[in-house]
């Protein structure tokens, strides 16, 4: 098993009233989500995104998001699960489908994703995306127990492992440069697709690192908080919801993963 691990604290500078990161892990990658999943992933976003299936805010958040941040959320969230898949996959680990089904609002799929180890036990995977630039993995608090029970998932709310993804595209600026970000209204599968293409549709991932339920709830017991209303890095990212967080830099390395899987 894993051995356990020493996580930092961020950086706070008392007169700036703002949180810096500073272990980070560069953005480091040659593989692309595949064409069949990116229209996968964009066929779940638009479902979820038009019968408006996710929730607007964070249990305990001040900002409400549109359709079209939604969209954008979504279709993010989605391609890291491609992403951790095809790690997988190029990987010889096997592993069962990933859930594209689309449910109502309070309801959530089991797990993300469950891998398969070489005794082919099933070991569940929670899987959070960021962009290509982010190093900071975000647990919203009110989700979690100090136990590490994902409190929304009521029947299965333990994972072995969260996995932290990185995309490079980043949908939300592109809707925020052609003013479209805060419509009231999901923009056209037209318009969606115009955007999505500046990317050449050949995007970027890349697997940070991941932690176990072991490394959750010491994170959860050490307090590593990042309060609500509180700002990020120079550029000042307000924190919509209090977290619970873990830099880049201090994750355990993808292919640790991987070998538990084989080994095991």
């Amino acid at each position: 098993m894993f051995k356990r691990k020493e996580f930092k604290y961020l950086r706070y500078d008392e007169k700036k009233d703002c949180y810096f990161i500073s272990q980070r892990r560069q953005f480091n990658s040659d593989f692309y989500i595949s064409k069949y999943n990116y229209e996968r992933c964009y066929n779940f976003a638009l479902e979820m995104a038009t019968n408006n299936w996710h929730r607007p805010e964070r249990p305990d958040g001040i900002i409400t998001r549109t359709p079209n941040q939604i969209f954008a959320d979504t279709f993010t969230g989605k391609l890291g699960e491609c992403a951790v898949d095809q790690f997988l996959h190029f990987s010889n680990i096997n592993r069962e489908e990933l859930d594209f089904e689309t449910y109502e609002r309070g309801r959530w799929d089991t797990f993300d994703l469950v891998a398969k180890t070489k005794s082919d036990s099933r070991v569940t995977l929670n899987i959070k995306t960021t962009k290509s630039k982010g190093n900071l993995l975000l647990l919203e608090t009110k989700d979690w127990d100090s136990k590490g029970f994902y409190k929304p998932n009521k029947i299965n709310g333990v994972y072995n492992f969260i996995v932290f993804a990185r995309v490079d595209f980043d949908l939300s600026m592109l809707m925020k440069e052609k003013k479209i970000l805060l419509n009231e209204s999901i923009s056209s599968d037209k318009i969606l697709r115009e955007l999505i293409q500046k990317s050449g549709e050949k995007i970027l991932y890349d697997i940070v690192g991941f932690i176990t339920h072991s490394d959750l709830i010491q994170i959860i017991a050490d307090e590593y908080i990042m309060p609500q209303g509180s700002f990020l890095g120079y550029n000042g990212t307000l924190m919509d919801a209090e977290n619970f967080y873990v830099q880049s830099g201090d994750m355990r390395m993808s292919w640790e993963l991987i070998k538990y899987l084989r080994n095991n």
